[in-house]
């Protein structure tokens, strides 16, 4: 339960902490603010429900953050700038809606970014091109709406590229034909045009 989380929030030098794959329910505590040398969290395939607490924000030395495989709503806070060491977001196979916020396109050391499989509304946006280390970007599976932002064609790092079961529109753009380490790139299921 969420109260094992309280307890182990007490050890103030812990780096990593993977607590996946469990039956941990309720609540993520605020308690998780006090880790504040934390670089990996993994809390997994478990049950916690409810809104991001905003103290997961205040751990600015977090480099790994995963999340995915639970009930977790609200919306993304555009706080999760302050992670600015963050290397790896997963909020995959959650309940998060809203906007994805642009301040993700803040985080220059971002490679990872998995949003799948929730219910974020609204266009993808353009900042997200900022993150110019971004290796992966899976958006699939979502209530998107508008055209694939452009300059995503500028992201020569980019592999990986999942914006399947969306309601996106319009052309494909050409500049991402030119991302050359592009190699799964899956746009079915929306309602593009050439």
């Amino acid at each position: 339960t969420g109260n094992f989380i309280e307890e182990i929030s007490q050890l103030k030098n812990l780096r990593h902490l993977n607590l996946s794959n469990n039956h941990l329910t309720g609540l993520i505590p605020i308690s998780i603010h006090y880790l504040r040398n934390l670089e990996e969290l993994w809390l997994s395939r478990n049950q916690f429900h409810g809104e991001l607490p905003y103290q997961i924000f205040m751990l600015e030395n977090l480099r790994h953050l995963n999340l995915s495989e639970n009930q977790i709503n609200g919306e993304l806070s555009e706080s999760i700038s302050r992670l600015s060491n963050l290397e790896y977001l997963n909020l995959w196979d959650n309940d998060i809606g809203g906007l994805i916020p642009r301040e993700i396109g803040e985080l220059d050391k971002l490679e990872f970014l998995s949003l799948g499989s929730n219910q974020f509304t609204g266009p993808i946006p353009m900042e997200l091109a900022y993150a110019l280390n971004l290796r992966s970007i899976a958006l699939f599976e979502n209530d998107l709406t508008g055209k694939i932002p452009s300059n995503l064609g500028t992201l020569n790092n980019l592999e990986y590229l999942g914006l399947f079961d969306n309601e996106l529109v319009g052309a494909i753009p050409d500049g991402l034909m030119r991302v050359l380490d592009l190699s799964y790139f899956k746009i079915n299921n929306n309602q593009l045009d050439t």
